[in-house]
């Protein structure tokens, strides 16, 4: 019977309980901030499920010589001072990116900062988020093809103000969105302790 009432419990009410506290804890609460603005790191992780064919036919399989494994992509929105999951989600691998225009998106604003690693250094995401007025670091790969990252790291400048260009992968998805063909961004130069450089 206990088994039986469970399985009448909807997953969307979890999600819903968890909407509810995190909007009470920022309203109710005094919560760290830096520079009066949130901090919110966003990233995915790979997950493996639990192998039955239903699950088979919705996920992407992972497979190596030895098995086939159903796995999905993982993403979270989380407030790094406050230690909160403020979204959370997963679904079928993809682009990272998607996550944050599909999910996480309506769940930051101009209060937020958000932190992002190397797979979200893309233009679109960029001028999606400017449009929106919300705040971003990410790390850029010092590999990146962008001509704009090369003359940067090439000028020997620890911090520049560049203009950045749709490019031409881009823009189908700026035209849809209504969003602006080139960005103002800062770029700022990083020296590891191992020597290595790193670009935001």
């Amino acid at each position: 019977a206990y088994t039986q009432a469970r399985n009448k419990l909807k997953p969307e009410a979890f999600i819903e309980i968890n909407n509810k506290i995190i909007s009470s804890y920022y309203k109710l609460y005094e919560y760290k901030k830096w520079n009066n603005k949130r901090l919110i790191g966003i990233d995915g992780s790979f997950l493996n499920l639990p192998t039955s064919e239903e699950i088979k036919g919705i996920y992407n399989i992972k497979r190596n010589k030895d098995s086939e494994l159903p796995a999905c992509l993982s993403s979270f929105a989380y407030d790094v001072l406050n230690d909160m999951t403020i979204n959370a989600t997963f679904g079928v691998i993809q682009g990272e990116k998607e996550f944050i225009i599909n999910q996480h998106i309506d769940k930051l604003g101009d209060r937020d900062i958000v932190l992002m690693d190397r797979a979200y250094a893309d233009y679109s995401l960029m001028s999606l988020l400017m449009s929106k007025k919300i705040d971003f670091v990410i790390r850029i790969k010092t590999k990146s093809t962008n001509k704009e990252i090369y003359s940067f790291l090439d000028s020997g400048k620890k911090s520049d103000i560049v203009m950045m260009k749709c490019t031409q992968g881009q823009k189908k998805f700026v035209e849809k969105n209504n969003l602006p063909k080139e960005i103002k961004v800062r770029l700022v130069r990083i020296e590891l302790d191992t020597g290595e450089t790193e670009v935001l």
